[in-house]
């Protein structure tokens, strides 16, 4: 666990039982007896200290096919064969080795060349219901039916979940316990940051008990790791099964029906058997297709259902040959998969977006891509300027383009045959979105232009149709500008009549009767010695400008040096337009679209021109729906909010961005409001601790040896998540209790999860011993005492460094400004105001009579408000999505905070925290120093915005 090798490990035990030794020595004619008694049982090899402490849980171990990835249970080396015995489709023996030899001195064995573990559920199961307190948190989560979910129990799936001969699964007797699992899968590259050039893969399997309160569910001791993949590639669409069988295998075998879901992470599509987003149907949940990715009207696809399902597994079934599956998988993104075995599985449901990877990607492809986040090019002026054609065209190219647009059927355009940048170049200039979209809906969308605008009748014919016989000759005359030594284009894109029409053209005789190839050798001969080939420029200048070019990304960089983040919020690198720079992490991109690009874009764009007004408000549409994703709990009328303004950031996008094109991930967020609606907040089902697992397991160090090490990390995991539940446990010696303590901190930073069970609390750190507080301070806190009618604070008090509860860390001002600072609700008043947090007090034990707790004070300062001329000048207030009129999530205050008034607070008087950005007023507008104050508060709600 903490990266040291066998021999090091034991090296570490003998060292330690030797200074233990010379200790006693010194201490007492006891000694000899002290230390054959306490000393010298202390082992001193790894494999005995793990035998003592029962760290190691058993796993299943296959070997595995190298080739085929087929999979052989290792319940002894005799009983699987030393080659692989699969057939394929096509009835050929695979015959790869399993096993390669091993040789130390005389000894020989034999040893898988790669291996998959299972831990089984039951073996999971045995030692987690087994820790105190665990079945009691199990059962204090049930089923919710409140206008406010903050979980996933108080969505529609589990509580419409089937049981066997029962309405609903988790509707049990009290002495059965029904357990509900978040199901995760992804790859993980063991040569991440290590190796230059190297990139292997690994598979991470492993599940989320959802029956655990949120605050405990992710701690690593809670955590089923089910299995490990072995490497060195990502098993395929066909492969993945081997992996997947033996764990449903054993959840058939426990549970019938077991309830699980899973992240629709890269890696999931495929365990679900369905197609992923570069398949012609993109959505894991509606029929769109990839030649429609632009269509946001939701009305236009239909569900995909379990119906569609059943269809395509029947044909799936009935295929033969891996060539007929080919078609069935091209027809209708779908394949047999393990989960298909329970009766209740739904491919289109139980894998959720992921709201993790989707706030990443979405961001990522709107900040880097459509805003064109880059140090490197200029700020444009709010001009959409459109990016280089695969080719420069030339002017005779455009030539046949164009009057292909005004002299052909609708019929013939399809037939003509025009060039993709060609046609992408017409788009362009009649302002015809093509950013991505496929050559054939290119075509379909200038036929609707082109009846719009009336250019061809009803029937699909041209308004004009004279001159329809120019078509054919300018396409042979761009063919016959690209002839260099073989006439075989030219042959195949011209006709006779069209070559005829090409010799009057350059006034070139030719003859009734004469034949193709001598008119097209006249006509080459001809062209190359007097007409010279224009390259139109425009088709090959390079970008002028993006939104975020150079000049905007200095402002952000300078805001970000003038921001005050809280420590739970993960602030981005200044570097992050840099065109090299991809180590930008999901928390870093939330951080970017939720808090810095509104400190400085609001500020610099509000009194800008309209189109960059337009793209301010695109963005903080955008920001919002992000921000709702955040919510800790969640109402109909929050998911109906994220709607709208997901909505409203996706009908300007082609607008705004035409030369952008439209992604999986940006039409996927079109279904995040079902998803919400059955399985509550995204923050109750997210991969974020999942993910902080495999960036885990990338940094461990490894031999890389591929198909072993993974065996390793999985043993790993496992004595982690023991350990941390031996430290936690309540029967730990006191006398251990600073053991405890280290390796528990040292295990807290090294792998994820909540600090413990009693984490729903407060905590504090104290500052030395408790003191006499002066005066003033008790004259205060007696008057809250007296006006809240509870008892009176003795004189002498902790200073404390910090507040915490759960991961979130509260300190005074000269402690850490980011953690100071804090929207909080005044003594009598519900309104909230942001300030900073002065100090923080806690009465001392003895000074408390059971059943009292010590007490926690907060002692804060408001920032003083605008005055109502300035106040007339804040960009942020009367911004109509995030200010006054909107979510009110920012506002400006002065750059100071009212002494005249400082408020007793109880830790439950805290809302949240703030953000802060001094505000830059380099033309004085201001009448002091001001701040940007944005509202943290991801958890409570204002029913009247």
């Amino acid at each position: 666990m903490m990266g040291l090798g066998r021999d090091y490990c034991n090296l570490t035990l003998k060292c330690l039982r030797c200074i233990l030794r010379l200790a006693a020595n010194t201490q007492s004619a006891q000694a000899t007896s002290f230390v054959s008694n306490h000393i010298d049982p202390i082992p001193t090899t790894l494999s005995t200290a793990l035998h003592y402490l029962g760290l190691q849980d058993e796993l299943t171990a296959y070997a595995v096919c190298p080739e085929c990835d087929s999979i052989y249970r290792l319940e002894s080396e005799t009983s699987v064969p030393d080659e692989c015995s699969n057939h394929d489709s096509k009835g050929k023996l695979c015959s790869a080795p399993l096993f390669k030899q091993q040789h130390r001195g005389n000894r020989t064995w034999k040893k898988p060349i790669r291996q998959f573990t299972h831990q089984k559920l039951e073996s999971w199961l045995s030692r987690f219901l087994n820790r105190p307190g665990i079945e009691d948190m199990l059962e204090s989560t049930h089923l919710s039916s409140e206008s406010i979910c903050t979980d996933v129990w108080g969505g529609s799936y589990l509580s419409a979940f089937p049981g066997s001969g029962q309405p609903n699964f988790f509707d049990c007797p009290r002495d059965e316990l029904r357990l509900g699992f978040l199901f995760y899968y992804d790859q993980f590259n063991y040569f991440m940051l290590k190796i230059a050039g190297k990139k292997r893969s690994s598979g991470l399997v492993m599940m989320v008990c959802l029956n655990l309160p949120p605050e405990v569910r992710y701690d690593l001791k809670n955590i089923y790791v089910t299995a490990m993949i072995p490497g060195p590639d990502e098993p395929n669409l066909d492969t993945i099964n081997n992996f997947m069988r033996p764990i449903i295998n054993d959840l058939v075998e426990h549970y019938e029906p077991a309830p699980i879901h899973s992240l629709d992470l890269k890696a999931a599509r495929p365990v679900a058997g369905i197609g992923g987003t570069l398949h012609s149907i993109f959505c894991s949940v509606c029929n769109a297709r990839l030649s429609q990715i632009d269509q946001f009207d939701m009305s236009h696809f239909c569900a995909r259902t379990l119906d569609d399902y059943r269809i395509g597994l029947r044909h799936w079934d009935q295929a033969k040959t891996k060539a007929e599956r080919e078609i069935v998988w091209a027809d209708h993104a779908v394949r047999r998969s393990e989960w298909s075995r329970f009766s209740w599985w739904d491919p289109f449901t139980c894998p959720v977006i992921a709201p993790l990877h989707w706030t990443k990607n979405v961001l990522e492809k709107h900040i880097r891509d459509n805003m064109g986040a880059n140090y490197e090019l200029p700020a444009d002026d709010g001009e959409a300027h459109p990016p280089p054609l695969k080719r420069p065209l030339t002017a005779v190219e455009v030539q046949w383009g164009f009057s292909a647009i005004l002299y052909s059927t609708e019929e013939d355009l399809i037939k003509t045959d025009l060039p993709e940048p060609l046609l992408r170049y017409i788009c362009r200039k009649y302002r015809i979105y093509e950013a991505g979209l496929p050559k054939r809906r290119l075509i379909e969308d200038i036929n609707l232009w082109r009846r719009r605008m009336g250019i061809i009748l009803a029937d699909g014919t041209p308004r004009n149709n004279g001159q329809g016989d120019q078509v054919p000759i300018n396409k042979a005359e761009f063919y016959l500008s690209r002839v260099r030594d073989s006439l075989s284009q030219l042959d195949s894109n011209s006709t006779v009549p069209a070559l005829r029409g090409l010799c009057d053209k350059y006034s070139l005789p030719w003859n009734p009767n004469e034949k193709k190839e001598p008119l097209m050798k006249r006509l080459v001969e001809y062209y190359h010695e007097n007409v010279q080939v224009v390259v139109l420029e425009e088709t090959k200048r390079p970008v002028k400008g993006k939104p975020l070019g150079r000049e905007v990304i200095m402002e952000v960089k300078n805001d970000m040096q003038r921001t005050c983040l809280p420590s739970w919020i993960k602030a981005p690198p200044n570097v992050f337009a840099s065109a090299d720079y991809s180590k930008i992490g999901s928390e870093e991109w939330k951080t970017l679209g939720l808090i810095t690009l509104p400190f400085t874009l609001i500020r610099i764009w509000s009194t800008s021109n309209q189109t960059l007004q337009k793209r301010l408000e695109n963005l903080l549409h955008l920001s919002i729906a992000i921000r709702i994703l955040s919510y800790q709990s969640l109402t109909e009328h929050d998911i109906r909010y994220f709607e709208i303004h997901y909505q409203a950031y996706l009908s300007d996008l082609k607008e705004l961005y035409p030369y952008e094109t439209v992604v999986p991930v940006q039409h996927l967020g079109l279904h995040i409001p079902q998803f919400m609606r059955k399985f509550g907040p995204p923050t109750r089902y997210s991969e974020n601790t999942c993910e902080m697992f495999t960036g885990m397991l990338e940094e461990i160090s490894t031999n890389f040896r591929s198909g072993e090490l993974e065996q390793t990390l999985h043993h790993e995991l496992i004595m982690a998540a023991n350990v941390k539940a031996l430290l936690d446990s309540s029967n730990f010696s006191d006398i251990l209790q600073p053991y405890a303590d280290i390796i528990g901190e040292f295990l807290q930073r090294r792998y994820p999860g909540s600090e413990q069970p009693s984490s729903q609390g407060w905590h504090t750190k104290q500052r030395g011993e408790a003191i006499n507080i002066d005066p003033e301070t008790y004259g205060m806190l007696s008057a809250w005492a007296r006006s809240n009618g509870t008892r009176p604070f003795t004189r002498r008090l902790y200073v404390c460094e910090l507040l915490r509860r759960s991961n979130v860390v509260y300190q005074p001002f000269k402690t850490s400004r980011g953690n100071s600072c804090i929207q909080f609700r005044r003594p009598g008043n519900t309104a909230t105001v942001p300030g900073r947090i002065e100090a923080i007090l806690q009465e001392p034990k003895n000074a408390v009579q059971a059943p009292n707790l010590p007490r926690i004070i907060v002692l804060a300062q408001a920032f003083n408000p605008l005055s109502e001329q300035d106040a007339m000048k804040d960009p942020y207030h009367t911004n109509s999505i995030t200010g006054s009129q909107g979510f009110r999530i920012m506002r400006m205050f002065y750059d100071s905070v009212d002494v005249q008034h400082v408020y007793v607070l109880e830790p439950t008087d805290i809302v949240s925290h703030v953000a802060i950005c001094g505000f830059f007023d380099p033309e004085g507008k201001m009448s002091a120093p001001c701040s940007v104050i944005l509202d943290l508060d991801l958890k409570h709600k204002f029913a009247d915005v």
